[in-house]
């Protein structure tokens, strides 16, 4: 990623498409093509008509200038530009995304949504991989759902299927669903909590930590976000 100030691109290579803005700009020049002149004795015939057309002999400048700066917006917006951008996520493995999402985390669903989409797009600017898991058992009617490691659209198509169950969760069922699928170990860890056992939330967070340093290096970027109501 490209950062100037608080502009960043997140394909920054695709600037390099601003080298062919002067290629266009003589092309552009070229059209419409400049008047022939050929000698036709029959002309004499046309002598005094005024043409209900007229064909410039060459582009009006503004209508240069303003093909000119479409091509480089179009060039800008291929690059993808991002405002304000929030910094990479830390590690170099896949983004770790466990939600809880049992009754309890109901009230406060639409802002763990909000900033899960927010991960997930940091996560897409920088090509890495998303394994997305909720806390809360599945209905058993429930279609199969994809587990592992996952494309960042992969995972938002996932992630907005989301919803509260009405029941509560079973994290330590998460935490062994965590070492079966063996994430990698440089992987960036975020638990958005539903607050549910605010005095013990640090043993009711137990099982990710110990699945966290029973397979992971001691070095390992894990994080818990705790989100409430």
């Amino acid at each position: 990623m490209l950062s100037l100030g608080s502009l960043a691109f997140a394909t920054p290579g695709m600037l390099a498409l601003l080298l062919v803005l002067p290629a266009i700009y003589w092309l552009l020049r070229l059209i419409p093509p400049l008047p022939r002149l050929v000698h036709f004795p029959a002309i004499r015939l046309l002598v005094g008509l005024e043409p209900t057309e007229q064909t410039p002999m060459k582009m009006p400048w503004w209508l240069l200038l303003l093909r000119m700066l479409l091509a480089a917006a179009l060039i800008f917006a291929v690059a993808r530009p991002v405002l304000n951008p929030q910094a990479d996520l830390p590690g170099r493995g896949p983004l770790l995304l466990v939600i809880d999402d049992g009754w309890s985390s109901a009230p406060g669903w639409a802002t763990r949504m909000a900033h899960a989409e927010r991960l997930i797009q940091r996560a897409e600017r920088t090509n890495r991989t998303v394994v997305l898991l909720g806390t809360a058992p599945q209905p058993l009617d429930a279609p199969a759902v994809r587990r592992g490691t996952l494309r960042p659209d992969e995972a938002r198509s996932i992630l907005r299927a989301f919803r509260p169950k009405p029941w509560p969760t079973d994290r330590a069922a998460a935490a062994a669903e965590l070492d079966r699928l063996g994430v990698d170990t440089g992987a960036y860890a975020v638990w958005l909590s539903d607050g549910l056992e605010e005095p013990l939330i640090f043993s009711s967070m137990a099982p990710f930590m110990s699945a966290c340093g029973s397979s992971w290096p001691s070095q390992a970027p894990c994080v818990t976000a705790v989100i409430y109501p």
